[in-house]
């Protein structure tokens, strides 16, 4: 058939799987087989609540649960790294398995990796045995009872469909452990950080490192649980959940991943607006404060339309390295300023506020929507909890020497956006406009998430322009809707960060992964599970009464 390019008529990995499927099965089934718009397994809805289909399903799980793995690396690792969502939500591909039954697969199984870039001969081979398993997997989970053993002589048992699906194992491929540590660094050092000299002021420079510490180590602990649970059931986040706790416990995960990310992006419009206000007014020109808020939806809505973030590698590349080199410029002007006027007066050590920056701490170290797509796509994924703590900690000694360097050079009253600290001239507007342009990098690729999530639940029909503009339009309302709680909250952004850090990053963190672990695993890692609940559950409830008493005291 025609050949298309990716996200041709701006089509995302869902919709033109879903264009395209009734075509591919045509290929796929053998001739004579049933098949209608029950996607691949051939069945219509009737003979899918039969007795035998319910076999063949259980027979289907059968064979993909060693494959479910493999299956993602590859595609991740051959040129696909954006729309590989599993740990947000459980992004999955229309035309393979469902998430629950162990296959998952990103969009990049769909086409060879010469789709996004140059590949080899070996890279186009492994695309076609990948793509083959899936739909191999996808043929013999329609099969009933009687069609199993018109091709096999007999019904197999679930031993025997195992055994089938392991002569059909990929070469093993994955992330390096440099690789997974850069991937880590990137997920947790973002631009964020520069609001925590100002944070440092509800605890005093040395309970806040105190909290940054014990943040830090309390969620190493959590995502060591969560990476135990992920080994014996390879599910997103969300469907986890929903294994322990049922639909309830699967959408308020998903809610919570989605809110903390948007969040992300809303801290983001705050910084751009509050950057380039101070810019404008060193050079003696003032606009209205609402025109640095809502003159970012020109830029913001068009990145939001963005489909396919895999073409955005190259400028999320280039936002990861302006975040870094801004972190490094602060710290060297800390220090100078330190150096030239010694530590300002207004930092003390302790401070009687403290319990507010616990939702800040946890905040700075809220990775866990990553963990498991970065454990799924490691080469070694039984690593990951030391390649995860030690990553952790170079994070926790990145974010401590800004928020520490930034309240010692300005102390107490130091700006909410530590950038506009900076001495007033042609460097400091580089470096704002410079960040400007990270946080509109970075933008596609950090509220992909909340698209995702929300989508898979409110577009439920088939690919048309008329769903596709309508999707255009709810991601317009969210970024409009972005931008208005930046404009709200933008002055008193350091506390929306706390609140964000107590409502969503600590139960995402500290308090769901030892209660997915205790009904998953019983009687099992007691000590560990009980020690981060009880300090999740004091930590949320003593950040949450102090933000409550500084908003309404």
């Amino acid at each position: 058939h025609q050949k298309r390019e990716p996200g041709e008529d701006g089509m995302d990995v869902v919709e033109e799987a879903e264009l395209s499927q009734q075509h591919r099965t045509a290929l796929l089934l053998p001739q004579g087989f049933r098949h209608d718009e029950s996607m691949l397994t051939g069945l219509s809805l009737e003979e899918a609540e039969s007795p035998q289909s319910q076999r063949s399903r259980q027979l289907a799980a059968a064979i993909t649960a060693p494959l479910s793995a493999e299956t993602h690396t590859i595609a991740n690792l051959n040129g696909s790294s954006g729309p590989t969502m599993t740990g947000f939500g459980g992004f999955t591909d229309s035309n393979h398995l469902s998430t629950s039954s162990g296959l998952r697969s990103s969009g990049g199984t769909r086409r060879p990796p010469a789709a996004f870039g140059r590949s080899t001969k070996g890279d186009q081979l492994l695309w076609s045995i990948n793509s083959n398993v899936a739909y191999m997997v996808s043929f013999y989970s329609s099969l009933d009872a009687s069609q199993t053993e018109d091709l096999f002589g007999r019904p197999l048992d679930e031993l025997e469909m195992r055994s089938i699906a392991s002569t059909m194992q990929e070469p093993t491929r994955g992330m390096t452990t440099g690789t997974t540590v850069i991937a880590i660094l990137k997920a947790f050092v973002c631009t964020s950080v520069l609001y925590l000299p100002n944070a440092f002021a509800f605890g005093g420079w040395a309970a806040s490192l105190a909290m940054l510490a014990l943040s830090g180590a309390f969620c190493v602990l959590g995502l060591s649980l969560l990476a135990e649970c992920h080994a014996a059931h390879s599910l997103p986040y969300p469907e986890m959940g929903g294994l322990a706790f049922g639909p309830r416990g699967r959408d308020l995960i998903a809610v919570m991943l989605v809110l903390s990310q948007f969040s992300f992006c809303v801290s983001g419009h705050v910084l751009v607006a509050r950057s380039l206000r101070e810019v404008f007014r060193s050079y003696n020109m003032y606009a209205p404060t609402a025109a640095f808020y809502f003159g970012q939806v020109l830029v913001f809505i068009p990145l939001g339309w963005i489909r396919r973030i895999e073409k955005m590698k190259v400028t999320n590349v280039l936002g990861d390295i302006i975040v870094v080199g801004g972190l490094a410029i602060v710290v060297l002007a800390a220090f100078c300023k330190i150096g030239a006027s010694g530590v300002a007066e207004s930092s003390v050590a302790y401070a009687p506020r403290w319990t507010s920056f616990i939702g800040t701490s946890v905040y700075s170290f809220e990775g866990i929507g990553v963990a498991i797509p970065i454990r799924e796509a490691m080469r070694h994924s039984e690593t990951f909890d030391v390649v995860m703590g030690g990553s952790v900690a170079m994070v926790a000694v990145i974010i401590a020497s800004v928020g520490l360097a930034g309240y010692l050079a300005w102390g107490a009253s130091v700006n909410p956006v530590v950038l506009n600290e900076l001495p007033a001239g042609v460097g400091r507007t580089t470096l704002v406009v410079v960040y400007a342009v990270a946080v509109a990098c970075v933008y596609p690729l950090t509220i992909f998430p909340t698209y995702n999530i929300m989508e898979q639940r409110i577009f439920k029909q088939r690919f048309s322009q008329r769903r596709k503009w309508l999707k255009n339009l709810f991601r317009t309302s969210v970024t409009f809707g972005g931008v208005t709680l930046a404009f709200v909250f933008g002055e008193q952004v350091e506390l929306f960060v706390s609140y964000v850090g107590c409502i969503f990053a600590i139960p995402l963190a500290l308090l769901v992964p030892p209660l997915l672990h205790k009904n998953l695993f019983p009687g099992q890692a007691a000590w560990r599970t009980n020690t981060l609940l009880l300090f999740g559950s004091v930590a949320t409830v003593a950040c949450l009464i102090q933000n409550l008493a500084t908003t309404f005291g």
